[in-house]
């Protein structure tokens, strides 16, 4: 009986954002799910600055590189299954196909697949997400955004 309202709990350090100034991340969870034993819903909301683009998932061209989010618990959680929005067409110069990219505001939903065994009442979790910016003129070097936070279990 979650009212379904999520509560930001991930984010990244003030060091680590100016060095993405391209993109700022946050992650929010549906904190009331969070239990032994749930797939607790989560939502990271990327913001990407205007003129700039980072690659979909799935990319296209293949040989680009893909937009993708992982994380790593310190309780046993898993993160679930990722569903990554549908890219926007783009036509640029130089490749005879639409790259498939993100723009603007873009939110991956998952969940955080919680052990029933949980050990711990909270859960660490540092996720990094990976992707490469481009506007019109150039790509930046693929980057990876380390962000991470703290949720606790409901008793």
């Amino acid at each position: 009986t979650s009212s379904g309202d999520l509560v930001v709990f991930a984010q990244p350090t003030a060091e680590e954002a100016e060095k993405h100034s391209i993109l700022t991340v946050q992650a929010a969870i549906a904190a009331s799910d969070f239990k032994p034993g749930a797939k607790c819903p989560v939502e990271v909301a990327l913001q990407i600055q205007k003129g700039w683009h980072i690659n979909a998932n799935p990319a296209q061209p293949k040989f680009l590189k893909a937009t993708e989010l992982k994380a790593e618990f310190t309780s046993g959680s898993k993160l679930g299954t990722v569903v990554y929005p549908a890219g926007v067409e783009l036509m640029t110069e130089g490749i005879d196909q639409p790259l498939s990219v993100y723009e603007g505001k873009v939110t991956l939903k998952t969940t955080i697949d919680v052990p029933s065994d949980l050990a711990t009442p909270e859960e660490m979790v540092t996720f990094t997400l990976r992707y490469q910016a481009c506007n019109e003129k150039e790509c930046q070097a693929p980057a990876k955004l380390v962000f991470s936070g703290k949720v606790a279990a409901v008793q």
